[in-house]
């Protein structure tokens, strides 16, 4: 514990400072606290070992049974990777796909800012989101929103009216991108290939094309349509977000993610 709060500071020190010297002794703090991570996992699966070739021994009943629990419970090789440090391919990738001529959010950093970074800004971007990442906080900054009423149709002076959009600040929705990429390929097995609401590469227009076919061949063969159609008013702004950690928890999306 102590090598992982040295290496913690030591990269909160380098992003206050910014010297050489600073780096240094975070990549060696680095170093240090991999190794004693490593070393204190060999040592647990060693003793984990012994532990299970005595009970091989003496106890079969709690060494079979200790099996079958390691089998219930054996991690998928996505797992690993979901709970894996982020890495700087991971936010350049998420920053080259901003889109330009975006508002801002309270921190004035525009999109146009971050793509301009260099190998050291993307690096320090990256840290900044493993230090979130680990500490499962982030700055007050990144949680700071401003929402914007936008006049839709209507009365002026009636708030349902209006429909509001939240400006974020940029370093936070790279993390929280960053992130999502990792959820996506948890849930998206268990979407259904009709749900078109947030899923890229679904929309209404495939939707409505499957339905003008529906209606080519009912008229075709003087066959009845019977369709339902569903008005969700305000359907995203009124979701419980209590029960959404509960549908990840039922997905076996990683606790870290949750």
């Amino acid at each position: 514990r102590d090598a992982v709060k040295l290496k913690k500071e030591s990269c909160q020190a380098w992003l206050a400072q910014g010297t050489p010297e600073a780096a240094e002794a975070y990549r060696q703090a680095k170093r240090a606290a991999a190794r004693v991570v490593s070393e204190a996992k060999t040592w647990v699966w060693e003793e984990f070992g012994e532990a299970m070739e005595k009970d091989y021994r003496t106890d079969s009943w709690k060494f079979w049974q200790t099996v079958r629990c390691l089998r219930r419970e054996e991690p998928k090789a996505e797992d690993s990777e979901v709970d894996s440090f982020i890495t700087q391919a991971d936010v350049t990738e998420v920053v080259q796909q901003l889109l330009g001529g975006k508002a801002p959010g309270v921190d004035e950093i525009r999109p146009e800012y971050l793509k301009s970074l260099d190998v050291v800004g993307l690096s320090r971007l990256t840290c900044l989101c493993n230090i979130a990442w680990q500490s499962g906080t982030v700055p007050l900054d990144w949680a700071t929103r401003v929402v914007v009423p936008l006049f839709e149709k209507g009365d002026r002076r009636v708030c349902s009216n209006y429909r509001g959009i939240t400006l974020l600040n940029l370093p936070g929705k790279v993390y929280s991108r960053v992130l999502e990429r990792r959820v996506r390929p948890l849930v998206k097995p268990r979407i259904q290939e009709e749900q078109c609401g947030f899923c890229p590469s679904h929309g209404t227009l495939d939707q409505l094309y499957t339905l003008h076919r529906v209606l080519e061949g009912s008229w075709e063969f003087a066959q009845p349509v019977h369709m339902c159609f569903v008005d969700l008013e305000k359907a995203f702004d009124r979701v419980l977000r209590g029960i959404l950690w509960e549908v990840l928890w039922e997905y076996r999306v990683s606790v870290a993610l949750c």
